[in-house]
């Protein structure tokens, strides 16, 4: 083992959240609009996360998100017409940051 160099902290991990939703059965059913935001009620003008045609695809992996920070998401279910149907808010997730979740080797000491 090399103990001349110092250990360092390196998160190992990209920063991600499952979000997951229950199936639309609407007859004229287009998609899955997913939105985040870091403000409270999302509307239809919030970023698009990703919108989906499979009505059978019902979660979606969020990546690359920042460690203690709050986001807030919704999915919208959009009509053959553009209208949306359905939209269920999901709560403010805070992401801890990697180090409260595996601890340092410092921290270990």
């Amino acid at each position: 083992m090399d103990t001349g160099t110092p250990y360092k902290s390196v998160p190992f991990f990209a920063i991600t959240l499952l979000i997951s939703w229950s199936k639309n059965k609407d007859l004229d059913f287009d998609r899955y609009e997913l939105r985040r935001s870091e403000e409270a009620g999302v509307g239809e003008d919030a970023p698009l996360v990703i919108s989906l045609t499979d009505r059978n695809r019902l979660s979606h992996l969020d990546t690359g998100l920042t460690e203690n920070t709050e986001y807030h998401y919704r999915v919208f279910v959009v009509d053959k017409e553009g209208v949306i149907r359905f939209a269920k808010v999901y709560p403010i997730l805070d992401l801890p940051r990697p180090e409260d979740v595996f601890p340092t080797l410092q921290q270990l000491q």
